[in-house]
């Protein structure tokens, strides 16, 4: 805490003190002197920060002051709860299917290279550009002078290792008892 409170930075406040002197019966005080100084505190403590309510948080952004803000709880935002209720994949292969294709090159900047390398070619040559007619097999290829080596391409089995209990029995095939649910197995007499 003290540290996320050093790092928040500091802010200057002035500090006004007023002295007086002379009889303390006269009817007006003789000598009233008003001063002041700046003083430096912190924007935030450390006893603060470790007060902080569980649904607030502190933002730290390069080249930027910091942000006292809230979470966002996805399960209790109606603009999230669509998010948070997607199915889980059920076998590798459901994971494997959200992955790009093994044919995409790793460096997309690549890619780019060789749409504008196609583009400058026709415009040079006298023709010209339409997007629509722009050539799309050419997506993951090498640009000319370069060649991209198999080992540079990844295969989905690089993302995820194979899953060793994707053909293991299920815990119903394995005890009669128990049944399958969408919150696990549950015995039967607890039906």
């Amino acid at each position: 805490a003290k540290t996320f409170s050093e790092v928040t930075g500091k802010e200057s406040i002035w500090k006004g003190s007023i002295s007086t002197s002379g009889s303390k019966f006269s009817v007006g005080l003789s000598h009233l002197n008003l001063s002041g100084n700046e003083v430096e505190r912190n924007l935030i403590n450390p006893d603060e920060i470790m007060r902080l309510p569980p649904t607030d948080l502190l933002v730290f952004a390069h080249g930027m002051p910091p942000y006292h803000g809230r979470k966002v709880i996805y399960y209790l935002d109606s603009r999230f709860k669509r998010i948070a209720n997607l199915p889980t994949p059920e076998t590798r292969s459901d994971l494997l299917s959200e992955l790009p294709s093994a044919t995409a090159s790793r460096n997309p900047w690549l890619d780019l290279e060789d749409g504008f390398l196609s583009i400058t070619e026709t415009l040079e040559n006298g023709g010209e550009y339409s997007p629509a007619k722009r050539k799309t097999s050419n997506s993951g290829s090498a640009p000319r002078g370069l060649e991209i080596s198999p080992e540079a391409l990844l295969s989905p089995e690089d993302y995820f290792p194979p899953d060793p209990f994707e053909d293991a029995p299920s815990d119903s095939e394995r005890d009669p008892e128990l049944v399958d649910s969408p919150y696990g197995p549950i015995r039967r007499d607890d039906l």
